[in-house]
C-alpha cells in the first residue's frame, strides 16, 4: 500500500468526491464507488501532488515499490481512475505527453479542498465501534492459528468450487497454481508443481492421502466461491502425517482483484508456516477479463482430450481478443494448437510470446519442443531447452521435454536422467512416469518399461496413455493379444489415443495380416508415421517408405525420434530410409 502522510489531511473533497484516505473509500455524494486497490492507491499519490507533473516512471516506483511493472498497468490503472471519476465530464486527470500524469488543482468551479481533523470525540466514537467489530468479528469469523511448524514441503490441492455454475470449476485450479507458483519462490520449501495437483481436479480424495501420494509433509486445501462483486476462499493446512489442521482462515476479494488475491493469500500462509515472504516481481498484469479467459484455458488444457484442447484454444484466443500483449496467454494458445497439430498456428503463437516477454518458461519451452519434433532442428531445440532451464532451473516440464531431446540423439542415459530430474520435482506426475516407460521402451529395455508402465495403470488404471505404450511393450516381447488389449483400451479411455493404423501394426507383427488390412481402412486419417510402421510390418516397404517421406515433409513428431524406436526397424536397411535417418542426426 502507499505510505500516506501522517497529517490531517486524512478526509479530503473535490467537487462531488470524497477521498478517504483512512479507510480507503472513494465516494461521491456519500456513495461509495467501486475502486481497485491499485487504482486507490495512484489516487492518492496523484492528489496530495496535485498540480504537479509526475512521470509515469515515479508513478511506477511509488503505487508499485515492490514490484516491477510494465508501463500498461500504468496506463490501465489510470484509465480506470478516468472512468469513476467520470473524467471526460470533469477533467480531473491530465495527460502530458511523452512524460506522465498531473490531477488538475482546478479544473472547474467546482474545485474544494476541505482538510479536516478527527476530532476527539470522533476518536472515541470510532474505537468503541472499532472495539464492537472485532469482537463479533473474533467469534463470527473462521479460525486463524499459527502452524507452528516449519514445513519442508508442501503441495495446494484444486480448490473445491462452490459456486452454482459449473464452468466456476477453474477457479480453484487458478488459485492453486498462483500460491504453488508463490512458494515455489522459497528456497528452503519444495513445493509439488501444477502438473502434479491438477489430476486431483475432478477427484474425490481425503487430504491426507492426496499428501502420501504427493510425497509431502502438508497439503493446502480449501473451498472458493463468487459472486458477482467478490471471490472468497476458505483455506486449511492440514497436516499429513495425521491430518490435523494446522492453519485455516477464510479470504474475500473483490472479482475485479482476482489476479492479485493469492498473494494476498500467500502472505497471509507465508509467515504463519516458517516460510519468507518474497514480493513477487509482476512483468504484466492482464485486464481481469482477460485473466479470467486465460484461467478456463489453462483448466481445459489441463484435462488434456482433444475436445478440451479446443475448448484451451478458444479461451486463450478470447483473451488476447481484450489484451494482444498478454504473453501468457500467447504461450497457452502455443501450447493447445500444439497438441491439436496446428504446427504453424503454434509457431506463430510462441513467437508472439516470446516477442512480448522474453523470460517466458513456457514459450521458450514450446519453441523448443516444436523445433524438435516437428521442425529436426536440434541445435534450435537444445538452445531453447537450455534457455528455459536457466530460467527455471527446477521446471519439472522443461526437463520432462528436454529428456526427447536426448533420446533423438541416442543418448538414452542423459535421457532417463533427465526425466529422474523430473520426477523427483513431481513425483506423482502420470505423465513423467509413463514417459520413463516409453524412453526404457525406445531403449529396447522391454521389461523394464513393461514394469513400468505397469505401476502406472496400477495407481491410475484410466491414464490412456500408459495403455497405449504398454501396448508397444507387449508387442516387441511376443504378447500379441496382451498388446492388442492394451491398445484397444488407450482408445476407450481418450479418444486422442485411437490410432487405428498402430493396431493394424500390432495385428501385422503378430500375423493376422486380414486384421491388419480391416484395420488400416479405418485408418486414413493417421498419422503418416503411423501407417508407415503398419505397412512395413505387413512387409510392403515401398508403400512404407512413401509414407515415411510424407511424414517427414509434414513435420510428424514421430520421425524425429526415428532412430529411436523400434517399430521401424524392417526399414532400416533401405537406402530411403538411411538417407532420412542421416538428415536426423545433430
Amino acid at each position: 500500500m502507499v505510505a500516506v502522510r501522517e497529517a490531517e489531511e486524512r478526509l479530503w473533497h473535490f467537487g462531488e468526491f470524497v477521498l478517504d484516505v483512512d479507510s480507503r473509500l472513494l465516494l461521491r455524494n456519500g456513495e461509495a464507488l467501486p475502486i481497485g486497490p491499485k487504482a486507490f492507491d495512484l489516487l492518492v499519490v496523484l492528489f496530495e501532488r496535485r498540480g504537479k507533473i509526475l512521470s509515469k516512471q515515479f508513478l511506477l516506483d511509488t503505487v508499485w515499490p515492490d514490484t516491477i511493472v510494465d508501463v500498461n498497468n500504468l496506463n490501465q490503472q489510470v484509465a480506470a481512475l478516468r472512468k469513476v471519476l467520470e473524467d471526460a465530464r470533469y477533467g480531473w486527470i491530465e495527460t502530458v505527453p511523452r512524460v506522465g500524469f498531473r490531477f488538475r488543482a482546478e479544473p472547474n468551479p467546482s474545485f474544494e479542498l476541505v482538510p479536516r481533523k478527527w476530532s476527539h470525540a470522533r476518536t472515541v466514537a470510532a474505537v468503541g465501534i472499532a472495539a464492537v467489530i472485532l469482537v463479533v468479528a473474533a467469534r463470527l469469523l473462521p479460525s486463524r492459528q499459527p502452524s507452528h511448524q516449519t514445513l519442508h514441503s508442501l503441495a495446494v490441492l484444486p480448490l473445491r468450487s462452490q459456486s452454482a455454475g459449473p464452468e466456476d470449476v477453474y477457479l480453484g485450479l487458478a488459485i492453486a497454481d498462483a500460491l504453488t507458483h508463490r512458494f515455489a519462490a522459497s528456497e528452503q520449501l519444495s513445493i509439488r508443481p501444477t502438473t502434479a495437483i491438477s489430476r486431483y481436479i475432478d477427484r474425490k480424495i481425503e487430504p491426507r492421502m492426496a499428501g502420501k501420494e504427493l510425497q509431502v509433509e502438508a497439503v493446502i486445501v480449501g473451498t472458493v466461491s463468487r459472486t458477482s462483486k467478490d471471490v472468497t476462499a476458505t483455506i486449511r493446512l492440514i497436516r499429513v502425517a495425521d491430518g490435523q489442521e494446522l492453519w485455516s482462515h477464510r479470504f474475500t476479494s473483490p472479482a475485479e482483484r482476482l489476479f492479485s488475491f493469492p498473494d494476498e493469500i500467500y502472505r497471509s500462509i507465508a509467515g504463519d508456516i516458517g516460510v519468507p515472504y518474497t514480493a513477487r516481481r509482476v512483468r504484466y498484469e492482464p485486464p481481469a477479463a482477460a485473466y479470467e479467459a486465460y484461467l478456463k484455458g489453462a483448466y481445459y488444457f489441463s484435462r488434456r482430450t482433444s475436445p478440451d484442447f479446443a475448448r484451451a484454444e478458444s479461451a486463450f484466443r478470447t483473451a488476447l481478443a481484450i489484451d494482444p500483449h498478454y504473453a501468457a496467454a500467447w504461450a497457452g494458445l502455443g501450447d493447445a494448437l500444439g497438441f491439436q497439430d496446428k504446427l504453424a498456428e503454434a509457431a506463430v503463437a510462441n513467437e508472439q510470446a516470446l516477442e512480448i516477454d522474453d523470460a517466458s518458461v513456457e514459450a521458450h519451452s514450446n519453441v523448443a519442443l516444436g523445433g524438435l519434433l516437428n521442425h529436426y532442428d536440434f541445435a534450435l531445440a537444445r538452445r531453447e531447452f537450455e534457455r528455459a532451464l536457466a530460467l527455471d532451473p527446477t521446471n519439472p516440464q522443461t526437463h520432462h521435454w528436454y529428456a526427447y531431446y536426448f533420446v533423438a540423439i541416442g543418448d538414452f542415459n542423459r535421457a532417463l536422467a533427465e526425466m529422474e530430474t523430473a520426477r523427483r520435482d513431481d513425483p506423482s506426475s502420470l505423465i513423467i512416469q509413463t514417459d520413463i516407460g516409453n524412453i526404457l521402451f525406445r531403449a529396447r529395455k522391454y521389461d523394464a518399461a513393461i514394469a513400468q508402465l505397469q505401476r502406472v495403470i496400477k495407481t491410475d488404471g484410466t491414464f490412456a496413455q500408459a495403455h497405449h505404450d504398454l501396448a508397444l511393450a507387449y508387442e516387441m516381447v511376443g504378447r500379441g493379444d496382451d498388446a492388442i488389449r492394451e491398445m484397444r483400451r488407450a482408445g476407450e479411455l481418450n479418444d486422442h489415443f485411437i490410432r487405428s493404423a498402430l493396431l493394424a501394426q500390432i495385428y501385422a507383427a503378430t500375423g493376422r495380416e486380414s486384421d491388419a488390412r480391416a484395420q488400416l481402412q479405418q485408418a486414413i486419417q493417421d498419422d503418416a508415421s503411423y501407417l508407415c510402421m503398419a505397412y512395413a510390418a505387413l512387409g510392403d516397404k515401398p508403400t512404407a517408405l512413401d509414407l515415411l517421406e510424407r511424414a517427414y515433409h509434414s513435420g510428424s513428431a514421430e520421425v524425429a525420434l526415428l532412430n529411436a524406436n523400434p517399430l521401424f526397424d524392417p526399414l532400416r536397411n533401405e537406402p530411403r530410409f538411411e538417407a532420412i535417418a542421416r538428415r536426423l542426426r545433430p
